[in-house]
């Protein structure tokens, strides 16, 4: 049994979602730290970093489940891409927030 062009768009979808939703909750506990105690600028520029990669995650995600629906192979740059952005993000995050107390 094979499968259709829309079951590879489903999972890549999902996959795509799930690391949006993983960056969204990145930038939900740092905005709840935020807003919990003094925040620098530093720490208010990863709140808005983290809820930015959620949305690209999901746009990106978007666009390509629809590529494979349409019939066409997605481009390969974004996964490249969205994986520094993430990288950064957290390696940004252990940075900062031990220095933040």
């Amino acid at each position: 049994m094979t499968s259709g062009p829309t079951l590879p768009a489903e999972r890549t979808s999902l996959a795509w979602t799930r690391t949006g939703l993983a960056a969204a909750t990145n930038g939900s506990l740092l905005l709840l730290r935020t807003l919990t105690g003094e925040a620098s600028v530093l720490d208010r520029v990863l709140v808005v970093a983290a809820f930015a990669v959620a949305w690209l995650a999901v746009v990106l995600g978007q666009v390509r489940s629809r590529a494979l629906v349409a019939g066409r192979r997605p481009g390969d740059r974004a996964p490249a891409v969205l994986g520094v952005l993430v990288a950064v993000l957290c390696l940004a995050t252990v940075l900062v927030v031990p220095a933040g107390g």
